[in-house]
């Protein structure tokens, strides 16, 4: 996997996860518009979506603190992009997604 960060540090982008699938969100007023494989559509309440991916984002971020092998990188690059990596979730959900 890839994460090139940004040079301020607060954003990340992630490169090269072939697990899963890949979706596109947009924002359609007070909807989601959720754009899977096949062009597959699905419309969600935006206050929903939000619930749901910020309880998520909690399950994901306590699994992750409990790990035992969460350390810095020693790779300059991996290291920036582990920093702009955090850095942007902590503002995502501060600022609800």
């Amino acid at each position: 996997m890839y994460k090139n960060p940004n040079e301020t540090l607060d954003e990340v982008e992630i490169i090269g996860c072939d697990n899963g699938i890949d979706w596109t969100v947009l924002y359609e007023d007070w909807m989601v518009k959720l754009i899977a494989e096949k062009e597959n559509i699905v419309y969600v309440d935006y206050l929903h979506y939000k619930g749901e991916v910020l309880r998520f984002a909690d399950i994901v971020e306590s699994y992750y603190k409990k790990s035992l092998n969460n350390n810095m990188p020693e790779n300059e690059f991996e290291r920036k992009g582990y920093i702009a990596f955090w850095n942007e979730w902590k503002r995502r959900k501060a600022g609800g997604i």
